[in-house]
């Protein structure tokens, strides 16, 4: 998926392709309301392409893409109000969030994470959070 190839174009360097992909997904889910539509997986694929699209704008310096994406994140998780793919947003804004060196954000976003991943056993995510929070 478009989602899978822009997150390893991005984890290989290749930001420009990784956020036209990522911005593929982006459109395509919201032009066909991705949120209506039948899962193929267990994770929804806008909070998985706008999580990796906030950190691809990030390290290619568009701020103001990424604080857009990143409230894009936020509301998404919001608005589905699943368990795991809150803790998922969570832990990449917190990320970002620590990256632009917006402590007391990081703090928030880690704190209701590890609450999250306490409480429904999301072990991996539960040390991803610890250490967010840290």
């Amino acid at each position: 998926s478009n989602s899978t190839l822009g997150y390893i174009l991005f984890a290989r360097g290749d930001l420009q392709s990784a956020r036209r992909h990522l911005e593929d997904v982006v459109h395509l889910y919201a032009t066909h309301d991705g949120a209506r539509l039948p899962r193929i997986s267990p994770q929804d694929p806008l909070i998985l392409s706008l999580a990796a699209l906030l950190h691809v704008l990030h390290a290619m310096g568009d701020e103001a893409g990424a604080t857009r994406v990143a409230a894009e994140l936020d509301a998404h998780a919001k608005l589905l109000a699943r368990p795991f793919e809150s803790a998922w947003a969570l832990s990449w804004l917190a990320l970002y969030r620590l990256l632009r060196g917006d402590f007391t954000d990081v703090l928030s976003a880690a704190e209701q994470a590890l609450g999250i991943c306490k409480e429904h056993g999301y072990t991996l995510y539960q040390l991803v959070a610890t250490s967010l929070e840290a």
